[in-house]
């Protein structure tokens, strides 16, 4: 493209300039191991979430992306030529096997990755590639046609659970962490509210429950091995989002936070579920992401019993 190095960089790495052709939002921090988060939108929780594995300005940015839908890798590289520059975007699975990628959101997501290229196009240079404006749902089956005879599963939409990813850790101020986790379950979101909210229900990922679903209403469980979660709830929209603190000693709260919604997919209606634990104590992040995973783990099979 006829347009300097430095005014492409500026786009990858520059949050109003992100908010151009990517997301509105963004919160960059530009070091290898730093963390990359663009939203999509002002209204969902749908976003890029990665860690920065590569970072050389102007010329490197490369980040893991690990989310519902698969382990993925994205990397920009940027070269001087002809008085413009030239940029070259790799997207990679990081993992085949279960745990990893799910194979149904590959052609889906490197649809969408062509359509936001077109977009960093029309950013940097303000014209438009000559093929660029085609909605998303038709590039999709494009990708699907060209490419998922060498996927195998792509057209199997996730009967029970999606993929399992790790949760992904920010800093929560000194001495503290936050831990979001994101899924796609084949329940539909109704099921997946009713195993957080009925007590016969947790019993089978959590413990033995009991809950009074009323704001500010108390809630107990049975964490295993002698614990006892003891809070109350703080957010309640029936059917969305429900979310409970836990007190701490220092007169913090740990709060977990669940928000649910259908998700329209080309194949089936599966359901979108974030889980986000706020001032989590830095010393107990390793262990609650390992409790978590298996509790969501088993969560899925809650909601489909």
């Amino acid at each position: 493209m006829a347009r300097p190095i430095e005014r492409a960089w500026a786009a990858l790495t520059i949050p109003a300039r992100l908010a151009e052709w990517l997301g509105p939002i963004a919160d960059l921090d530009l070091r290898v191991g730093g963390h990359f988060m663009v939203w999509f939108d002002r209204e969902s929780d749908d976003a890029v979430r990665g860690r920065i594995t590569a970072y050389a300005p102007p010329h490197l940015l490369a980040f893991d992306w690990n989310e519902a839908g698969g382990d993925l890798g994205h990397r920009f590289e940027l070269a001087a030529e002809a008085g413009g520059c030239r940029i070259t975007f790799t997207q990679t699975g990081l993992r085949q096997t279960t745990p990893g990628m799910q194979a149904l959101f590959v052609c889906g997501g490197a649809a969408g990755w062509g359509l936001f290229m077109d977009d960093l196009v029309r950013a940097i240079t303000g014209a438009a590639p000559p093929h660029a404006g085609e909605p998303f749902e038709v590039a999709e089956r494009r990708y699907r046609a060209r490419f998922g005879p060498f996927l195998p599963g792509h057209d199997v939409p996730p009967a029970l659970r999606g993929h399992e990813s790790e949760p992904f850790v920010t800093p929560a101020g000194e001495g503290f962490s936050k831990l979001r986790f994101s899924r796609v379950y084949g329940p539909p979101a109704d099921r997946i509210w009713a195993a957080l909210t009925q007590p016969a229900r947790i019993a089978r990922w959590y413990g033995r429950a009991r809950i009074d679903l009323t704001p500010g209403g108390d809630v107990v469980f049975d964490a295993g091995g002698g614990a006892v979660d003891r809070g109350f709830i703080v957010t309640l929209e029936p059917g969305r989002r429900i979310a409970w603190a836990l007190p701490l000693a220092d007169g913090r709260h740990t709060v977990v936070d669940w928000a649910l919604a259908p998700w329209e997919w080309s194949m089936a209606t599966v359901t979108r579920l974030s889980l986000t634990l706020r001032d989590v104590p830095q010393p107990a992040a390793p262990e609650a992401a390992a409790i978590w995973m298996r509790r969501l783990h088993d969560l899925a099979e809650a909601a489909r019993a």
